[in-house]
Parts: C-alpha cells; structure tokens; sequence
C-alpha cells in the first residue's frame, strides 16, 4: 500500500483539512489513508479532509453564501465558466482576426491573469513598461474585468485573496498545504489569515533525506524505459508489497510505447487480446483529456454526426463502436454493413446521408435497431436554440436513444469515464449567462471544446507501480523512485517567461519560471524531495538523444553512479516466450483444390489477369474472396468514372451504327446525339446522386463531353466501320475453365474484318500483352474467346492525355495507333498458349507465390502472402552462403 510521511499521517489523525495542489494528489493521500486503516483491520474510520484548492475554495464560498456572510458575496465561477468568458473575450476582441489559434491565445491570457494574481502583481503596473502583447492582454483582462462585475461573478485566483473565513474554522485546528513546490503570496497570504484566526497553518514541512540517491547513464530514452520496467520488477518480485515510483518527463508523448514495454515486463498477461485493463499493478498518470476516450469520443460523434458532416473513416469507426445500441451483439454484421455502405457513402456524411446510405444497403439494414434510432436521435437535437442548460438534456436524451454507452457492464476506467462526461454535462449547463441561447452546430462545438479542455485520470486503485510525467515533489513516501530523462539540457527545466508579463515584472516577484535561477531553486527542491520520499532513488540519463550526445543534469552529477544497478537482470519479450513454447504442425504447401471441386465457378478476364501477376492474388480474390475494402474518396472515384465513359460509349454506339451515320451528322446533329447519350447514362450511373453534388456531376459531364467530342472526331477519320456489338458478352471456355466475358466493341471493317475494341479512362499499353506471363492479358483473352478471329486488337484510350487508339492488326490501314504485326496468326498462337497456361494454373490450383517484378507495390495481400517474410528468409540464406 502506499506509504504516508510522518507528518501528514499524524495531521490525519488529528483531523486536519489538507489541501493539496491538484486533484490526483488528494486522491492519493485519501487512498493511502483508507489502505494503512483496511490493512489494520479496521472496519470503519474517520474520513479524511483531504481536497484539492479548487475545490477547497469553492467549498469556503459556499458556506459563507449559505450563512451569515454579508449577501454581496460575488458568484464564483468555475473553471470552465472562467475559459469560457475568457475565450469570448478573445473572440470579441478587434484583433482576432489577427490570431491564428484564438482559444489558445485565451487561455494563454487567463494562465497570466492567474500567475499575476498569484503572485500580487497588479496589473496596473504593466502599463508604463508594455509591450504589444502585453497591451492585447491588459485590453482583454479589462474586458474580463467588467464582464465579471456586470454578472456579479470573481475568478478563483482573486477569490483566493477574500476568501471568506468567518464561521468556517475551528480554532487550534490544523491547515495543511500539501504538494506546491513553491508558495506564491497569495497562499502565503491565506496561511497568514487562517493563522490569525487560531489555526495552526502550514506548508508540508521538510523531511531529511532516506537515500543518498544514485545516477545511472544508459542508451538512450528507450533503453531507460526497459531499464526502469526491469528495476520495478525485481523489486515487486523482491517484495510484492512495494509501492514505486516512475517518472518519465515525455511520457505523454510516448504514452504507448512506455504502456506496451511496462506491461510486457510487468504484467505480461495484460497483452493478451482477452484481457481489461482493470487490475494492472502499473498505472500511468497522463492526464489525458476526456475527448480521447473512446466511450467519450463515440458520443461526441454522434452529436457531431447530427450537425455537420464528418469525414467518411470518422463514420466508420464510430458505427462500429461497441458503445452503441447493440454494438456488440450486432459487431458481425454492422461491420458488414460497413462495408457494403463504401459502394454508396461520399468522403464526408452527416447523420441524415449517413442513415439514407445504410438503408440503400444490401445487408437487410433496416433489421439493425440503430438505423431506426438514428432518426429519433435526429428529431431530438433538430430543434432551433436553446441554452446551455436545456442542451445538456436534450444531449443526454438523445445519447440514450441510440442506446450509449452501450449494452455490455462497464468496466471501472468506462463507468468512471461516463461519470465524467455527465459531470462535464452539468459544468456546460452552467455556461447559461456566458454563452446565451445556441444553435445546435455551435452547442456541440462549445461541449467538444470543453471536453478538449477537461484533463481526467480515472482512479486505479493501490497499484504496485505510479507512473508520472511531472517532475514534482511526492506527496507520499515510496519504497522506490526512478526518475528518467535527467540529462542537462531538460533538468533543470528551461525558464519559460510569461509572454505578456515584462520580464523583469517577473523576476521581482519571484516567479520560478521566469528565470534560470528560479528553475534551478525549483529542481533542488524537488531532488529533496524526491531524496526523502524513498530509501531507493535512481536518476538516470540517456547517452544519446536524436544523435546527439548528453551529459547529465548539473543537479546529479555529484551522485554516486549506480554500478550495482547495471545489473539489471534481462527481461525476455513476452511474445518470444509465447512463440518459442509453440508445436509446430508441419503442412505440405502443396497446390489448391482445383476447380473441378468448385462447382459453378465461372473465371473473368480479371482472374487472368491476377494469375500473371501473381498466382497466389488470383487464387487469394478470385477463390477467397479477399477484396480490398473500398475506400470513398473526394469527388467522383475512378470506378464511377470509368463506368459513366462505358454507358456513355455504348449508349453512342447504338445510336450510331456505323462511320457512315457519324460522317452524314453535322456538327450539331452529333452533338445533340452526343448530349443524349451523357444525358442517360448519367441518368443511370448517378441515380444515387446525394452521393455527389450536382456541381460535381456537371463537372464531370462537362469534361466527359469535352473528351467525347474528340473522340468522336477520331472515329470520323477511321477508314470505314460498322459496330457490330457493344458491351458484347461472351461465354467460353478454356482449359476447362469457364469464362464470362464482356467485350466493349466489336467493329466490322470494310473487307469484313473485325476489331476488337477495349475503352480505357485510365493509363494502358499494348506493350503488356506479350511474353508466357502477360502483365495485362485481358485483350488476348479476348482475342482468343472470340468464335470469328479478330484482325486487330486495340486500346481506346480517353484520358487527361488525350484520346487515341492503341493496339496491333494483322494489315494496315484500320486506324492511327495501331500497329502492324508481321506474322499475325504466329502472335494469335502465341496468345492462345499464353492464355491456356494461365487458364490451366488457375483451374489446377496453382497458386504459388510468385510476384513479377513490382507487382507487389500494388497489392494488398502482403499480410496474407506473407512475401515480406519470404524475402527476409531468403536473404537469410544469401547471407549465409
């Protein structure tokens, strides 16, 4: 269990009122209270007085407003009322135009209106010695100035210097500030005042040292880590009872990381898939805001969802959460459901499109009971303004009908989680005279921001192993303390001015973080602390940082080295331990079954196509099914797009007939022909049109357009044509595979050939159908399922590059861009042996791995093929030869 000091449980016991700095240190002296009783065996014992300052002040205020103080006491305001009229009163200002982030120029305005206060620097003083900035800011803390007396209110810094006292004490009791590493006046000021009215108030006092401490040099950051997770696990195994500490400075940013190699030490089991993260013995102190939660997050989406748009993969994620109405029981086929809304669903849905695109699904959408909800938690927040207060209702109300937080227990870190978003709830009711009546758009944006602005560490309990970011002072005693990242360019910490406070202002005050000096004092204090919080202190520095070398902080370089501690005994990556205790099966890789086994299996072009590439990508799509999951992208994808040019083609196509009927049009006659067939097959291939916009799709036709009648003119300088087909099916067999195939056109030439015509809106080449394995051998397929061989094969190329034919024929003369071939029945054999290989491999199963040269960059099995480890074992063996 955690470890009390001396001094703080004998105020304890004495019932003294203990404030601490911060919410995460009252948490933890109550919880070491609570444990030191539960281990003595007692069944009841007194509550401990133990509260952060926020907290303790706004309790003094209400006392006195509930008794005899005089009336005029103004209205406190909480903290988020007081980022709110701060933020206004940016956002009002005549310069915000000029500010790139304006709520961080608020808040950076209200950290200097607290720190001048603290510290009893009036602001009156800047005027004579200003700088831009701090004009902006004496601007801005006039208008807060005048707001707050107009809504009768004071801020908490200010409050502190009145707070009211009278009929709240109890003289001769006992005042405790505990966990500030320095003491501004206008806490010196508060001790003054309590101690005049008989109450024994002090800070926490000093403690002599319990280690001499140890400095150890490693690596670098990572090595640290490991080093650390390794140290508190032989103290754990040592003794189990232990209480350790572990401060990363950087751990915020390397949340990850440090959570995976801690757990991998520590607690291996906890990497399983099936394991919570209740019951951990390490907990990390990051403070993160309560928007990244995912139970938070899923909510706020939702009330975002009902507002505005959000991009597509925001969508997804969301209406797979597990914290929604049946998100867990329906998991399976709202994924599918998922999927199968990408055929349909623009980059950016609101909530109406979005419900729209899953009933248009093919996966029975209208039986998942959310869809249904979606409409009722519409109707709810669809209403005109209203105030903060009311939202905060209808925001709840509506959550509840789309079945949020979801239909399984709670775990402890999501229970504490939602009491903390309707706890936020009811601070942004409280917002009621700040922001008036709003919209509903700017009511969510306003709880986003707030729930941006709200830091929240759910309580774990008696955990083993603390793990902090702050380089601070310990409120409590532990058995160990390894503080990490102690190099001399981050400790002592680099001075960080107040940007709106002349510097010299600051340094007069005393303001640690105004000056090297004053950083320097601060981390001397905190090494004391840190020295006399625990018998076994290791500070530790990385040899390298980003390539380049580090020395270690001025403050250890007269400790010992901890020599004892390179030592450390090694720790085996727990996933090693799980793959070396594996039985492996040994399985022949022989070929897959053949198609004779897959009865009504019928091959296309595309699977040919796969099999050249790579065998095992054909097998993998065209026999698993394995497909890419479709992506919506901005603007009309390229599948659309190359579906619109086909029906537009053919729709041209059956119109007109042959060169004869183009030649005879004049120019207006082809374009109304042209016109008519854009007009229906857009009619056709953007039936869904909430999808795109309308300009989008005038967009489009308007460069289709432009394409075609280039085309068309190219058409027009053909020797003579006739269609014979378009969008021609064929069903052949070959190689005992049978195919069904679609051919785009078929033209009769004059002396009664036939050319076989494949329309492409992308980038495509002749030059890929040749060799025993062709990188597109969808034309020769062609060429070879035809009854009537074809005199000429070719490419209608109509793209940003222009429009032109590509292709090879057996005689010149059948149009520009294709080429002649010498020996035309010799390359119609050589096709048919090309094709009936492929078709032969693809039948009997052959589905090696075996990628032609770049195929792999564009494939998306690599994690199924596992070509990545192919390629490592053979290098593997390169080497060893």
């Amino acid at each position: 269990m955690y470890r009390l000091p001396e001094h703080l449980e004998r105020a304890l016991t004495s019932a003294a009122t203990i404030v601490t700095a911060d919410p995460r240190q009252a948490f933890a002296v109550r919880l070491a209270w609570n444990e030191q009783h539960h281990s003595l065996g007692h069944v009841v014992w007194p509550s401990p007085d133990v509260l952060p300052l926020s907290t303790w002040l706004a309790r003094m205020w209400a006392r006195a407003a509930s008794g005899d103080e005089p009336a005029e006491h103004a209205t406190l305001l909480t903290t988020a009322q007081e980022r709110t009229l701060w933020e206004q009163v940016v956002e009002d200002s005549g310069g915000i135009r000029d500010l790139l982030h304006p709520h961080g120029a608020a808040r950076a305005a209200l950290n200097t209106w607290q720190r001048i206060h603290q510290w009893a620097i009036d602001h009156r003083a800047l005027e004579p010695v200003a700088t831009e900035e701090t004009r902006a800011f004496l601007s801005w803390a006039g208008q807060a100035i005048e707001r707050m007396r107009d809504h009768r209110c004071i801020d908490p810094t200010r409050a502190l210097w009145r707070c009211p006292l009278a009929g709240t004490t109890v003289e001769g009791s006992e005042f405790v500030l505990l966990g500030f590493d320095c003491e501004p006046p206008s806490l010196s000021e508060l001790r003054a005042r309590l101690t005049a009215r008989g109450l024994q108030a002090r800070g926490a006092p000093g403690r002599e040292p319990q280690a001499a401490g140890a400095k150890l040099r490693l690596a670098n950051a990572e090595a640290e880590v490991h080093a650390a997770a390794r140290w508190a696990r032989r103290r754990l195994e040592r003794n189990p009872d232990d209480r350790l500490l572990i401060v990363i400075p950087d751990l915020t940013q390397r949340r990850g990381y440090v959570d995976y190699v801690l757990a991998d030490v520590l607690d291996p089991a906890s990497l399983l898939a099936s394991s919570t993260r209740s019951g951990r013995i390490f907990a990390l102190e990051t403070g993160e805001t309560l928007d990244r939660y995912a139970i938070v997050a899923t909510a706020l989406t939702a009330l975002e969802l009902a507002v505005g748009y959000l991009a597509f993969d925001t969508v997804s994620h969301w209406l797979r959460s597990p914290y929604l109405l049946a998100g867990v029981s329906a998991a399976g086929p709202r994924a599918q459901l998922d999927i199968a809304m990408r055929r349909f669903a623009a980059e950016e849905l609101d909530l109406r499109e979005l419900s729209t695109v899953l009933r248009r699904t093919d996966h029975a959408g209208e039986k998942d009971p959310l869809i249904e909800a979606l409409g009722r938690f519409a109707e709810k927040l669809s209403t005109g303004p209203r105030t903060p207060a009311e939202w905060t209702v209808a925001f709840s109300d509506a959550l509840k009908l789309i079945g949020w937080p979801g239909e399984r227990p709670l775990d402890s870190v999501e229970h504490q989680t939602v009491e903390k978003f309707h706890g936020t709830l009811r601070e942004f009711a409280t917002l009621e005279r700040l922001l008036g009546r709003l919209e509903p758009a700017a009511a969510v944006r306003a709880l986003r921001r707030l729930m941006e602005q709200t830091a929240f560490q759910p309580e774990t309990g008696d955990t083993a192993v603390t793990v902090t970011a702050r380089l601070a002072a310990p409120v409590l005693n532990f058995d160990g303390i390894w503080v990490s990242g102690l190099h001399a360019g981050a400790w002592p910490e680099t001075p960080y001015p107040d940007p709106f406070v002349p510097w010299q202002l600051q340094v007069a005050a005393g303001i640690p973080e105004a000056s090297a000096a004053g950083m320097l004092e601060r981390g001397r204090r905190i090494l004391a602390s840190w020295l006399a919080s625990s018998q076994e202190v290791i500070l530790s520095w990385p040899r390298r940082l980003d390539d380049e070398d580090c020395d270690p902080s001025p403050l250890i370089v007269a400790l010992p080295d901890a020599v004892e501690q390179l030592l450390l005994p090694s720790s085996r990556p727990y996933a090693h331990v799980i793959h070396e205790s594996a039985q492996l099966e040994r399985v022949a890789d022989g070929p897959a079954p053949s198609l004779a086994l897959a009865a009504g299996h019928v091959a296309d072009a595309r699977a040919l196509v796969l099999q050249s590439l790579c065998p095992f990508r054909a097998f993998a799509e065209k026999r698993l099914g394995a497909r890419v999951v479709e992506q919506p992208q901005p603007g009309i994808d390229a599948r659309t797009r190359g579906q619109f040019l086909h029906r537009v083609l053919e729709q041209l196509g059956n119109a007109l007939e042959d060169s004869g009927k183009l030649h005879r049009y004049s120019l207006e006659e082809r374009g109304a022909a042209l016109d008519a067939a854009l007009r229906a097959a857009r009619n056709e291939v953007f039936e869904r049109a909430h999808r795109w916009s309308r300009a989008t799709i005038d967009l489009e036709t308007e460069r289709l357009r432009g394409l075609l009648r280039t085309w068309l003119e190219i058409e027009a300088a053909r020797a003579p044509f006739r269609i014979l087909a378009v969008e021609h099916e064929i069903d052949c067999a070959i190689a005992g595979v049978p195919f069904s195939l679609r051919i785009d056109r078929i033209d009769e030439l004059a002396d009664g050939r036939r050319l076989l015509i494949d329309f492409k809106s992308g980038r495509a080449s002749a030059r890929r159908w040749y060799g025993d394995r062709p990188d597109d051998p969808q034309m020769p397929l062609y060429a070879v399922a035809v009854a009537t061989p074809p005199a000429a094969l070719a490419y209608a190329l109509l793209n940003a590059d222009g429009c032109r034919f590509e292709g090879v024929s057996a005689a010149p003369a059948v149009a520009m861009g294709i080429a002649v071939v010498g020996d035309w029945p010799a390359q119609l054999r050589d096709w048919r042996g090309a094709i009936e290989r492929l078709a032969a491999d693809f039948a009997g199963g052959y589905a090696q791995v075996d990628p032609k040269r770049d195929a792999c960059s564009n494939c998306h099995l690599h994690s199924l093929c596992r070509i990545d480890e192919l390629r490592v074992r053979a290098t593997a063996v390169t080497d060893d030869e």
